[in-house]
């Protein structure tokens, strides 16, 4: 994001949120600000927000905190170390979920059940 889609309150043009704190006075100037408003950030590991503790979130008047990329960092991680362990040997690696319990977070049970109910109603 450039500068200039940063407004000068410290806000991103269409947004309810502050920018993220790169710097420390822009820590200390938006804490006092926040604690006016329930706002919250937007933690992306390794980009230029600082990672901070829970409580010195907080502190500074964020009510709520996203980690927007974590999951999908952790599973392309996954997918590669999976796919890496195809390619030494040919059976699945031990990383994976059991068949059924795939079925079981993705609700696949919950769906069968509802088709054999449904076909019984036909």
């Amino acid at each position: 994001m450039s500068p200039a889609q940063v407004t000068k309150n410290g806000h991103t043009n269409g947004s309810e949120y502050p920018y993220p704190l790169e710097r420390r006075a822009q820590r200390n100037e938006s804490a006092t600000r926040l604690r006016k408003i329930p706002s919250f950030i937007n933690i992306i590991e390794g980009g230029k927000t600082p990672s901070m503790s829970y409580d010195d979130l907080a502190a500074m008047g964020y009510c709520s905190v996203a980690y927007p990329l974590t999951l999908l960092a952790a599973g392309i991680k996954a997918m590669r170390e999976a796919l890496q362990g195809l390619l030494r040997k040919t059976e699945s690696p031990d990383t994976i979920m059991r068949f059924e319990d795939v079925c079981s977070a993705v609700g696949f049970q919950e769906y069968w059940d509802l088709a054999e109910k449904l076909k019984k109603v036909q």
